[in-house]
């Protein structure tokens, strides 16, 4: 039933225009296409800047297991005393897996850590700056740990 109907069938003064004139409500089909377009223009924009912020599943391993390299170094430093700054990743690597009986915690990273430095730019790479291990993303220039494989 229309939205007048407890109106009297003569007397349509108090229903709607459209329905005065025996017209329905509703959308036309033109109406619905320029609304789909212009979600759908929408969606095309937004998507690609909704990806762009969630980093993907191998970006969050490799700034784990750098966060792990890192945590490493810093218990070192607390604990011994300062890396040798001028050190290689593989020099810096071997230490920090080094049992000392004299330093609280050692060894600060397991034994079986892989200790290849890697050049492929396209995978994550850590490269010591010498304070801290920092990460070379894809497509970056340079040597490093690959750190997708490096546990």
């Amino acid at each position: 039933m229309p939205v007048c109907a407890s109106a009297l069938m003569n007397d349509r003064s108090s229903c709607p225009v459209s329905l005065r004139r025996g017209g329905r409500l509703g959308v036309s089909l033109a109406e619905l296409l320029v609304v789909v377009s212009v979600l759908a223009v929408i969606a095309a924009i937004a998507v690609p800047l909704m990806l762009n912020l969630v980093p993907s599943a191998g970006e969050q391993a490799a700034t784990r297991n750098l966060n792990y390299l890192n945590g490493a170094v810093l218990s070192y430093n607390q604990a011994v005393e300062e890396l040798n700054t001028n050190a290689t990743e593989p020099t810096i690597l071997a230490l920090l897996q080094t049992r000392d009986a004299r330093s609280h915690g050692s060894p600060y990273l397991p034994s079986n850590l892989k200790t290849n430095t890697s050049s492929d730019s396209s995978v994550y790479r850590a490269k010591w700056n010498g304070r801290m291990f920092e990460m070379l993303p894809p497509g970056s220039a340079g040597t490093g740990l690959p750190l997708l494989t490096l546990m």
